[in-house]
């Protein structure tokens, strides 16, 4: 939702995605004139405790799944350089459920992106997944 309000923003409407060429969710919370907190660094994402305890307090938070030169290949799980909204934290399996803003899970399973069988953009990592592939987090403040 932070993504489409940023396109809407920037452009107006009809906004598109194409208009986004970079950027972090930081970006569009100061242009929506919203507060934010950090969490995690360019490389260690928060833990998923530092989440849920975000997510429990209302707040909206969104993640980058890791910054890289390096480019997304079809068949990939997540899209690097990529904001996902985090949409549940499960502390007792150690899950973390995201959802990428594009509505596939990575790329478009009809175009040979990874799916989880519904190909609907919410895409569920483990603890130690969400370790390795992502960084940054942030929560909007109201």
């Amino acid at each position: 939702m932070l993504e489409k309000a940023f396109v809407f923003h920037k452009n107006g409407i009809p906004g598109n995605y194409e208009s986004l060429d970079s950027g972090a969710p930081s970006s569009a919370f100061n242009a929506l004139g919203l507060s934010y907190n950090t969490f995690g660094t360019y490389v260690s994402a928060p833990d998923l405790q530092t989440i849920a305890n975000q997510l429990a307090l209302g707040r909206a938070m969104a993640v980058m799944a890791d910054v890289s030169l390096g480019s997304w290949d079809y068949g990939d799980k997540f899209i690097v350089n990529h904001v996902y909204s985090v949409v549940s934290v499960d502390l007792v399996n150690q899950t973390i459920t995201l959802r990428n803003p594009w509505g596939n899970d990575a790329g478009g399973a009809g175009k040979g992106g990874w799916s989880d069988g519904d190909d609907d953009g919410y895409v569920t990592f483990s603890a130690a997944e969400f370790a390795a592939d992502f960084d940054m987090a942030w929560s909007a403040v109201t």
